[in-house]
């Protein structure tokens, strides 16, 4: 897990991207996998003990002991759960309903940290007149500013590799970079940073509210039922031999992949996949499962650059109203009983059967 500072705390997250000539180009990717082999249950359905964050673990935990669980977002990205995502708690699978309560308002630093690299045709040249600054003379609240940005990590990449840090300065900091930059540039362990200073950017983080919807008993049952419900059949005769061939890839070789701009053959099979409603959608991927020359696969569609309807952009709903939230507080977050209940489930509710997997905003 990323170390966390307790001087910069509520750090944006340090996203690593590669310099000119480094990046990886748009591409459509699909994958066929045969359903006996697609772990589907597992693939859609996460293990509260397998969320990628412990304090998204924490959430469901509190919401399925308390009822509900409201919890500060720790940046802009948004919440630790998004509304309709779906989790596995004591074997039941559940849908958290996630609605943000309350806006907090933040203001961020904003730096780029780059490595010169190592003289390829990616390097960052930096001019004679640079104003270059040794880390050990560095006040504290750079040094630690620039220890988030991973120069070691940087430093290992052949070209220049760039970190785009956002983060909490306190108000009295001393500082050779904010709010005037005095400097252009780290030397450090022998090696060359540039570091650009964009400014501030002020951030408005959410206050989130979880709660759990049953959906099935268990994961077996939800799988049926993903299945009955949503296969189709892709028929082969319907398909152009170029069409046909592309199946075969993604079935042989487990994936078929086309860089943009794709083949208009390539987009009209896509295109017939995207007709199908998905039972599952995450980043730029959607899940579906079709039959096709009598077998059930996983199809899992994959686009980079993908413009989802507007129906997915906001990953939780809203409410206007200001909901305080009350019970046992741990840190900032707080485990409340909504419902009034002694566990906040009833376990003995009975499970709906209409479309409880999709992961769009329900209002």
């Amino acid at each position: 897990m990323m170390r966390r500072r307790q001087f910069l705390a509520a750090t944006g997250t340090a996203l690593t991207v590669a310099l000119a000539g480094c990046s990886e180009p748009p591409h459509v990717e699909l994958r066929l996998t045969p359903l006996h082999d697609a772990e589907l249950g597992e693939q859609l359905v996460a293990d509260v003990d397998d969320l990628y964050e412990d304090e998204a673990s924490a959430a469901v935990r509190g919401a399925a002991e308390n009822g509900s669980y409201v919890r500060n977002a720790t940046d802009e990205s948004g919440p630790l759960l998004d509304d309709g995502e779906l989790v596995r708690h004591d074997g039941e699978v559940f849908a958290v309903r996630t609605v943000r309560v309350g806006v907090q308002a933040r203001t961020l630093q904003v730096f780029t940290v780059t490595y010169t690299g190592r003289g390829d045709e990616t390097t960052v040249e930096l001019g004679d007149d640079a104003r270059i600054v040794a880390y050990s003379d560095l006040p504290t609240a750079d040094r630690r500013m620039f220890d988030d940005a991973y120069p070691e990590s940087l430093a290992r990449e052949p070209g220049a590799m760039a970190r785009y840090l956002r983060l909490t300065y306190p108000d009295d900091a001393e500082s050779v970079f904010v709010p005037e930059q005095e400097y252009d540039a780290v030397e450090y362990e022998g090696r060359t940073f540039q570091v650009e200073y964009e400014g501030e950017d002020v951030v408005e983080n959410g206050r989130y509210r979880y709660e759990l919807e049953p959906v099935a008993p268990d994961i077996e049952t939800y799988v049926d039922r993903v299945v009955d419900e949503h296969v189709f059949t892709l028929d082969r005769s319907t398909l152009s031999e170029e069409q046909r061939e592309m199946v075969a890839t993604a079935i042989d070789e487990s994936t078929y992949e086309e860089e943009k701009e794709i083949s208009d053959a390539f987009a009209a099979l896509v295109e017939r996949i995207r007709e199908h409603e998905p039972v599952d959608r995450h980043s730029s991927q959607l899940n579906y499962v079709l039959n096709y020359d009598g077998m059930t696969y996983l199809a899992e569609l994959h686009d980079t650059d993908f413009d989802f309807d507007s129906e997915t952009t906001e990953p939780y709903r809203t409410t206007t109203d200001d909901e305080p939230a009350t019970g046992t507080t741990v840190d900032d977050s707080t485990a409340t009983n909504g419902s009034g209940t002694v566990d906040g489930i009833d376990h003995n509710a009975e499970y709906p059967t209409t479309e409880p997997y999709r992961t769009t905003p329900s209002g």
